[in-house]
């Protein structure tokens, strides 16, 4: 077995959008909170409009969430299309 099969690591990546095209392609979806923790980006959406015009394909799903002040909100995930 090949040790680093076992443990992924990710490559260092020029800017975010690189960065977030590296995520969709090895992961297959990727959320804003995800985006934040692992890239330090706040524009995700941003990210996603340039990846489009860049001819990534992908769909969104919205999900309804609580927040810790008990107020209704949307989660946006982005998924690849392949």
């Amino acid at each position: 077995m090949n040790i680093k099969n076992l443990f992924r690591t990710e490559p260092s990546h020029k800017n975010a959008t690189e960065a977030v095209r590296w995520h969709l392609n090895h992961y297959g979806s990727i959320n804003q909170r995800e985006c934040l923790d692992k890239y330090g980006n706040w524009r995700l959406s941003g990210i996603m409009f340039r990846l489009k015009r860049q001819g990534v394909n992908f769909e969104t799903t919205e999900k309804k969430v609580m927040t810790r002040y008990n107020i209704e909100t949307e989660v946006t995930t982005y998924h690849l299309i392949r």
